[in-house]
């Protein structure tokens, strides 16, 4: 009789544990079912082996990481998601959330902190275009520092930063030359560069100016256009957008011509960029600079 007593309550436990873990089972998934994925990974854990509560345990912090990533809370996600690991889409989620990290922190102004992140998801949507504007910052905030203005060859080469508190900050680089023999003669390239673009401007221009007894003759011509820094080399042509040339005989009379097939300045323009795009990665290591022109965009020349 005793022995059978000892077997009747062994019994009642086991079906009123079963009947507790059923009903906890049930209130889990209902939390699970209603979104509240942090109470659910809670319950879940609570009730072991119990069913598929380890699978549903490990699905509700997967869905956990998803409510908080798409509420834009990415660094609360992001440790999740490594968490997961290889489960479901968690690792391509990471880097998502890594991504979205770093845009903040690049919009915020902290670019060391953006820079390490975006190199941790290097060619991952637009990481390398925001890469490039870190490192035309830092090229920026260095040449502020310390503006560059060298004589080679008898051409001056200058690179220096323009910001008047309302434009886009922007980066000048320029070659100019001036020659004075029986005339005197002048020309220059300038490439202006701002951050948030792949194409930069340019003015190109010369002066030519001849003295007689009688007057001066001369003329004197402009062009400016746009050139997409990604492709730029010294084979690059420079097409002109607008022009103006003026001529001028000995009696003063001038004449004006803006089509910019009448620019003579093609030669000119190609020597010119050549020259600058050959001084520049020098003229930049000499002054300490350490971004070179291919992690701003500038193709290396060949």
């Amino acid at each position: 009789m005793k022995k059978l007593l000892a077997l009747l309550l062994v019994c009642v436990l086991v079906f009123s544990l079963t009947g507790c873990d059923k009903l906890d089972y049930g209130k889990a998934v209902d939390l699970f079912n209603r979104g509240k994925y942090d109470a659910a990974i809670d319950a879940f854990y609570e009730l072991g082996d119990y069913e598929d509560s380890k699978a549903l345990f490990t699905l509700s912090h997967y869905w956990a990481a998803i409510q908080r990533m798409e509420a834009g809370k990415y660094s609360e996600a992001l440790p999740r998601f490594l968490k997961l690991g290889d489960y479901e889409d968690s690792a391509q989620r990471a880097t998502e959330c890594r991504y979205q990290i770093a845009v903040a922190e690049f919009e915020a102004g902290n670019f060391h902190d953006a820079r390490n992140d975006f190199e941790d998801v290097a060619g991952y949507k637009q990481a390398n275009e925001y890469l490039r504007q870190i490192n035309w910052q830092a090229m920026y905030d260095a040449i502020a520092a310390h503006p560059i203005e060298v004589e080679q060859n008898g051409k001056t080469f200058s690179i220096y930063p323009v910001h008047d508190g309302e434009t886009t900050p922007k980066l000048v680089f320029s070659v100019e030359r001036s020659e004075n023999k029986a005339q005197q003669y002048s020309d220059f390239l300038t490439i202006t560069l701002t951050r948030d673009r792949l194409s930069a401007d340019f003015i190109c221009g010369n002066d030519f100016a001849m003295n007689f007894l009688d007057g001066t003759i001369g003329s004197s011509q402009s062009g400016f256009g746009q050139i997409n820094i990604n492709i730029c080399t010294p084979d690059t042509p420079l097409v002109l957008e607008t022009f103006e040339k003026t001529v001028a005989d000995n009696l003063g009379q001038t004449t004006t011509y803006t089509d910019p097939a009448d620019n003579l300045m093609g030669e000119m323009m190609a020597e010119n960029m050549y020259d600058l795009m050959s001084a520049l990665p020098q003229l930049l290591q000499d002054a300490g600079i350490e971004i070179t022109l291919p992690d701003i965009g500038f193709s290396a020349l060949a």
